[in-house]
């Protein structure tokens, strides 16, 4: 399995079937906020630490497993998705991490209470749960983030409501942010 970031230009070719794979695997818990903020920040997504959103994209053989986006290392939006059929197998722990390293380690991100398959992949990825909010759909939302969120190195500033998370494998435990998460490819 290949972790891949994608850079702006891809953005376009992308956009698309990501939102499409997002409707299909997504089991009803993207939030209409978050696919939004996908679709708009397209063109902001580069590979430096500063810029304000990023995608990684997890590939086997050509395939999609799944992919996670996060704008202002995840203030403004985070979402994650895989594949139903590559569920258990770290997948989504992953992408979690590829996306927190590409922020500097600087992650967050809402998860609805009743989503504990979710839950499980970001404790698994080794983010906390620091404070529980109401969410955009009005569920209580736990809010996670790496250690060290506030002190980290802030990409662009800028804070909007509207997180949403879904998917997450079901993976033994151990593996924190900062670990390697192996090559991520360039696209």
């Amino acid at each position: 399995m290949d972790i891949v970031r994608l850079k702006p230009s891809q953005w376009p070719t992308w956009r698309g079937r990501m939102a499409a794979f997002a409707k299909r695997h997504g089991d009803r818990r993207i939030t209409a906020e978050g696919l939004r903020a996908m679709l708009l920040a397209g063109e902001e997504t580069d590979h430096s630490v500063s810029s304000p959103a990023a995608v990684v994209i997890a590939r086997d053989q050509g395939r999609m497993l799944g992919f996670a986006f996060a704008a202002n290392a995840g203030e403004t939006a985070c979402l994650v998705v895989v594949r139903s059929d590559a569920r258990g197998g770290g997948v989504g722990r992953r992408l979690v991490e590829a996306l927190a390293n590409r922020f500097g380690g600087r992650l967050c991100c809402k998860i609805a209470a009743d989503n504990p398959a979710s839950m499980r992949l970001f404790f698994h990825a080794g983010l906390k749960a620091v404070a529980l909010e109401t969410g955009p759909t009005g569920k209580p939302t736990l809010r996670f983030e790496t250690d060290g969120f506030h002190t980290a190195a802030a990409p662009a500033e800028g804070h909007a409501a509207g997180h949403t998370v879904t998917h997450a494998p079901r993976h033994p435990a151990g593996h924190t942010i900062g670990h390697a998460v192996g090559h991520v490819k360039e696209a």
